[in-house]
């Protein structure tokens, strides 16, 4: 009964999200970023309040990681990861990263 419940909820949460990916279509290659608009500035300023604070490297001055020092020291040393393009970020393209941040997960 156990396993049945697993397949079931597994067959659930697999329909839910390939129901979900098709509500959303992907965009295409006709993306267009204009650095001077005010969207792009706003963009900005919520990287740098919502990721910075974990990801952004003062020292380094770009969103490369850095150690966590406000955690507990008994989990140990941890670090966050880098989000710059040479790093993880290479490997989608702007129209990925952008229906990745739209609807929070991949197809």
């Amino acid at each position: 009964m156990k396993k049945v419940s697993i397949i079931l909820m597994f067959a659930i949460a697999s329909a839910i999200i390939t129901a979900c990916s098709s509500l959303y279509p992907t965009a295409g290659n006709n993306l267009t970023l204009d650095r001077r608009s005010a969207d792009f500035v706003n963009g900005k300023n919520l990287a740098f309040n919502i990721c910075g604070q974990c990801h952004y490297n003062y020292q380094l001055g770009s969103f490369v990681g850095k150690e966590m020092r406000d955690l507990p020291r008994f989990i140990g040393k941890v670090y966050s990861s880098n989000l710059t393009k040479g790093h993880v970020l290479s490997l989608y393209s702007d129209e990925e990263l952008f229906y990745l941040i739209k609807v929070s997960f991949h197809t």
